[in-house]
């Protein structure tokens, strides 16, 4: 496993890192923040652009049902989405195409749940908690004194879901469909 998520398994059930367990964690999480920032950077926002004009990818798909059954209708709680990614990509795209309306903000801020944190909040919406830090979309990512300030923003499998249990089984217990993307 040459990835991230093999070193974080490693570091979590091998003996020999238990001592500097800690310290190899956050290190991990700067990793995760600053890989994160550099996905987040202009050639996303391009793409995302590009994606608006040419609606080719599941961005659309997904804009294209919030704008016809969501922002339409005054009950938001027809679509739950949650993530297991640190990133705001979703976001970003959404409010670029909705013009940064109060509808789709109230929308994000509801109706989005990353499992695992964000890497911090963007423009406009709403903090997830006291802690968390407004860092615009294509912040850089060799910051090292930023990365460090919000690397508690994010969590690992290990770590549990951030009190997001009683929320997810709520909204799940009440759904009629689920729909799962990703890898």
């Amino acid at each position: 496993n040459h990835h991230i998520d093999g070193f974080i398994r490693e570091i979590n059930i091998y003996p020999e890192f238990r001592i500097l367990k800690n310290q190899f964690l956050t290190i991990a999480k700067a990793m995760i923040i600053a890989h994160v920032l550099g996905y987040e950077d202009y050639l996303t926002d391009n793409r995302l652009k590009s994606e608006l004009d040419n609606q080719k990818t599941w961005f659309s798909v997904l804009g294209n049902y919030i704008e016809k059954h969501i922002l339409t209708s005054n009950d938001r709680s027809k679509l739950s989405i949650f993530t297991f990614n640190y990133d705001r990509i979703l976001e970003h795209y959404l409010l670029k195409r909705f013009d940064q309306s109060e509808k789709i903000k109230n929308f994000i801020d509801s109706n989005i749940l990353h499992v695992y944190g964000r890497i911090g909040n963007l423009s406009g919406l709403q903090k997830k908690h006291n802690e968390e830090q407004e860092i615009p979309f294509g912040f850089p990512n060799h910051n090292i004194d930023k990365i460090n300030e919000i690397k508690e923003n994010i969590k690992f499998m290990h770590d549990g879901i951030g009190g997001h249990e009683r929320i997810m089984i709520n909204i799940l217990s009440n759904t009629h469909k689920i729909l799962a993307f990703g890898y």
